[in-house]
């Protein structure tokens, strides 16, 4: 009885440490109405904040220098494939330099946005990456998610948005 009281205790203690840490990481990021914002795509268009609406949209910020963004890329371009994903490339050079980038994994410059200097993470609170947005058809982010997150909990997000 006393190992099965332990192993509940120690179980409550890691997911209390997991779950904290993961409220502690998105502290800052911007949740609720969407702000307002203009920036380039990789192809040179403009696009805006009107944009992401209307419809559920992820939006995926990250960086070609981080290793975890790294470990995402062939699981976010997949969601791209069920879903709409709005990716932001985030101090990681201009238009060109992050096309060759994409090219050479074969991944997909599709709905690519390129936020050189970093301005656009900094109006969303985006101080880690990878840093996902979860936005339902009004706009609205309601789901923010610091750090890995798998394709099961994509898609997990993803579907709960329907409810909203």
């Amino acid at each position: 009885m006393k190992k099965a009281l332990r192993l509940i205790r120690d179980i409550a203690i890691v997911l209390l440490l997991i779950f904290g840490l993961r409220a502690f990481q998105s502290r800052g990021v911007v949740k609720g109405e969407l702000p307002e914002f203009t920036i380039t795509t990789i192809d040179g268009e403009s696009f805006s904040a009107s944009d992401l609406r209307g419809e559920r949209v992820i939006v995926h910020f990250w960086a070609s220098w981080c290793g975890v963004c790294g470990m995402m890329e062939g699981s976010v371009d997949r969601m791209s494939e069920r879903a709409r994903v709005v990716r932001v490339a985030v101090q990681s050079g201009d238009a060109e330099r992050v096309g060759t980038y994409l090219d050479s994994k074969g991944l997909s410059r599709d709905r690519m946005l390129i936020d050189k200097s970093g301005a656009l993470a900094d109006r969303f609170g985006v101080k880690a990456f990878p840093t996902t947005l979860f936005i339902d058809a009004d706009g609205t982010i309601r789901f923010a998610e610091v750090g890995y997150i798998s394709s099961f909990g994509m898609r997990a997000r993803n579907l709960m948005l329907r409810l909203f």
